[in-house]
């Protein structure tokens, strides 16, 4: 599982977090604020 991330060019306060398991590949947009918490528990799941 990859977990990649960037801003969003959709609202300045908006990161979008690109979760990659071989040809499939899901999108989240999350806020800013919540980054850290959001991309810790995807990491602990996935692992």
């Amino acid at each position: 599982m990859k977990i990649k991330n960037k801003e969003s060019s959709i609202s300045k306060n908006k990161k979008i977090i690109t979760l990659g398991k071989g040809f499939i590949d899901r999108k989240i947009i999350i806020k800013s604020e919540d980054f850290d918490r959001v991309k810790s528990l995807l990491e602990t799941m996935y692992q």
